[in-house]
């Protein structure tokens, strides 16, 4: 089943060399995990859809026992975040916080 959602990453985990494990917050479906293969190789726009912090269209397969991003653009990045420490530690703790939550 495929699904085309808006999500915000709010957790990335590298898996192997290639590939990660993000954590999406979505309006539809909530919470979800999904893998992000071949992050690490010019994915084309997933590398940078699929960061953490940025707001993307999402297209999403469900698999037999995951889910998988096959295709991402980004609609915001919140670079602004990045570039201080308070803000960035703020929003990571709000991203737990939802994550723990759902």
């Amino acid at each position: 089943m495929k699904m085309d959602t808006p999500g915000l990453v709010v957790t990335e985990k590298r898996v192997g060399d290639t590939d990660r494990l993000v954590t999406v917050l979505t309006r539809e479906r909530g919470i979800l995990r999904a893998f992000v293969r071949r992050a690490g190789r010019g994915a084309g726009g997933r590398l940078s859809a699929t960061r953490l912090f940025t707001y993307s269209r999402l297209s999403i397969f469900e698999g037999r026992s995951s889910y998988i991003i096959d295709d991402a653009q980004p609609i915001e990045v919140f670079f602004g975040l990045r570039k201080d420490i308070g803000r960035l530690s703020l929003a990571q703790y709000f991203c737990e916080l939802a994550v723990a939550l759902a």
